[in-house]
This record gives structure tokens, sequence and C-alpha cells, in this order.
């Protein structure tokens, strides 16, 4: 190159640049695009006279300028442009604002690179689909000809999961203690099963199956209404039984469950 650029051709290098991504954010978006910028584009190119040559002569070769080169530039444009707007596209991948030139034979190339962001892509959608087809589902099965409501489930339906069995849980905390009366033993014993649950990466809406045991003289609506707080909205089906006794004595309500977990 003949010298550095001056800044008057460094500010016309920057204002064909501009042009040049105006007009190809518009045709990646199949819009028009502005008379100006094209105008700009054709009238530097018209004065690109750079021509390839041959290293080993015995005369020196031609020194191309700023503004030839500038021009070379504009040229490659208006051939690029006039090649079919409808190879000049964005990027598909999600994270990537790249427009570029699709040059493939039947104008189907999606990313401005294989590398940089196809494969990328491909391993995303690729584990999001298994994602969704290894996640366990739960039907909920409510017949109109029963009672309808919203508390729990008459039945319940799994697909495509293993099967998480949780054992009978009393009101007991963190080291092993019975305290407090049957709606406290209640809300614990929930917060057991929810904490089993969540180690083994599900929640309460992965659950199947409730089981309830109460102790024979047992407020039902007090241990429903304190074990319902701990649970939350995530209705299931569930079975309580009123049972003489508890393995141990001090224990006046058991819990276990049944969920489902991700075949992956």
């Amino acid at each position: 190159m003949a010298g550095p650029a001056t800044s008057a051709q460094f500010r016309a290098a920057c204002e064909l640049r501009t042009a040049i991504t105006r007009i190809a954010t518009a045709l990646a978006d199949d819009a028009a695009p502005d008379p100006k910028a094209i105008d700009l584009i054709n009238h530097v190119a018209a004065a690109a006279d750079l021509a390839p040559v041959l290293a080993g002569g015995i005369e020196p070769a031609p020194v191309p300028t700023v503004p030839r080169a500038v021009a070379a530039i504009a040229r490659d444009g208006v051939r690029v442009f006039s090649a079919g707007p409808e190879r000049i596209r964005r990027c598909g991948a999600d994270d990537c604002a790249l427009i570029f030139y699709d040059s493939s034979r039947p104008n189907a190339r999606r990313w401005c690179s294989m590398q940089r962001c196809g494969n990328r892509t491909k391993v995303r959608t690729h584990r999001s689909h298994r994602k969704e087809h290894t996640m366990s589902t739960i039907t909920h099965v409510n017949p109109p000809a029963l009672h309808n409501t919203p508390i729990f489930s008459q039945g319940t339906v799994t697909e495509l999961g293993r099967t998480l069995y949780v054992g009978g849980q009393n009101g007991t905390d963190g080291t092993g203690a019975i305290t407090g009366d049957l709606a406290e033993q209640s809300a614990q014993a929930m917060r057991n099963v929810i904490a089993v649950l969540n180690e083994s990466g599900v929640g309460q809406q992965q659950v199947a199956k409730l089981n309830i045991f109460l102790a024979a003289d047992g407020d039902l609506n007090a241990a429903f209404a304190a074990s319902a707080q701990v649970w939350g909205q995530h209705p299931t089906a569930i079975t309580v039984v009123r049972v003489a006794g508890l393995a141990r004595p001090e224990a006046l309500v058991e819990i276990d469950a049944v969920a489902v977990l991700p075949t992956g």
C-alpha cells in the first residue's frame, strides 16, 4: 500500500462500511435497501481499477493506493449484493447477530459458520429434545362421573420414567425426634417427603400417589390443613387411612409417596 491513509480516506472507508452494513441488514431482513447507501457503493466501486499482479518481474509491480483498495471493497460489495438478495442472511443461532453471504449451491445455509454456531446449535437442540423426551409425564384422571376437587386427583397415569418410592415419613426432625401435635407432625412429615423428592431431582409435580396414615383418633382436617400449607397446589392421587397405631408410639401420622423420575 502506498503510504498510510489520510483522515479523509479513513472517513470515506468508514462511510463505505456503514453503507455496506445498512444494505446487508436490509436484505437480511427482507427489506428494501437505502437508495443513498446504494449510490455511495456504486460511486466508490466505479473507481476500482486494481488488477492482480505476479511477483518476480523485472519492473516493480504497481502499488495500490488507499482509494483504489477501498474501491475494490465496494466493487466486491456490488458483486455480492447483486448475486441475489436471498443469499444475504442472518445467522440462525439465537446468540449470534452476524449477517453472512450464503454461497452454498442449494442456498440453504443457516449459520454464519458451522464451527462457530452450527455445531453448537445442533448440540443444544439435541440436548433439549433429549431432555423433553426423557422427562416423565403424569396425566391426572378425573372422570366426570366422580366428584372433582382441586385438592387431589382421582387417579394418575405415569409415562416414560423410573419410579421413586418414598418410605413412610413421620414428623421427625433432623435428630430423629418426634414432637408436637398432629398438625405439627403432619407438616414436618410432608417436609420430609419433599426432602426425599428434591434429593432425587424431582418435586411435588412428579408425585403420582400419596398414602397418608393417621392415628385413629386424629383430626383429619387439622392434619390436612397443616400438610397442605407445605405441599402447595399440587394435586395427586391420595389415599388416607386411619390406623390403630404406628410403629413409634409418639407418631400420629405417616406419609409415603410414589414419584416418577426422568429416564436420563
